[in-house]
């Protein structure tokens, strides 16, 4: 029964405006950190933008910011059912109370790392287009980036 609910939870994150507009701003912000010159998250320094500390001090500084956005997304969560009148109908049913709780937190985290991934993406696809900007679009120029993205992606 946990499984149906964390499933539940996570479809009805995942069909939310804000989970998108998250996951926009996340993936917007930080791959604009590593394509455009005037956007700074972090003091860069006389650091390469696609550098390791680069990344990770972006990276660091934009998850203070997901912070806000992630308990936007699920604060409705703990009060949604009580606010529609469905509990009542929950309380009544063969449901577990430890199954209920941890499916509705199990599909809200995964949600929230979900959307949380957009920060990865947004730098792992500014590399690919800065390098492309930079030399001829070429296989043999951009095959160690496609390798890396890969790589980040299964990591």
């Amino acid at each position: 029964m946990l499984q149906h609910v964390a499933a539940f939870e996570w479809r009805y994150q995942v069909k939310s405006p804000v989970f998108w507009v998250g996951c926009l701003i996340f993936f917007l912000l930080t791959f604009g950190s590593v394509t455009v010159d005037q956007i700074q998250i972090g003091g860069k320094g006389n650091v390469n933008v696609n550098s390791p500390f680069a990344i990770l001090q972006t990276l660091a500084i934009m998850s203070l910011f997901a912070t806000f956005i992630v308990v936007a997304m699920v604060a409705n969560v703990v009060i949604r059912d009580d606010e529609t009148g469905f509990a009542p109908i929950l309380r009544a049913t063969s449901i577990g109370k430890f199954s209920y709780l941890v499916g509705r937190f199990a599909g809200a985290v995964g949600a929230a790392l979900l959307a949380m991934d957009a920060l990865g993406a947004g730098p792992d696809a500014g590399k690919v287009l800065r390098v492309g900007l930079r030399r001829a679009p070429d296989a043999a120029a951009l095959a160690p980036v496609h390798f890396e993205v890969g790589s980040n992606i299964v990591a």
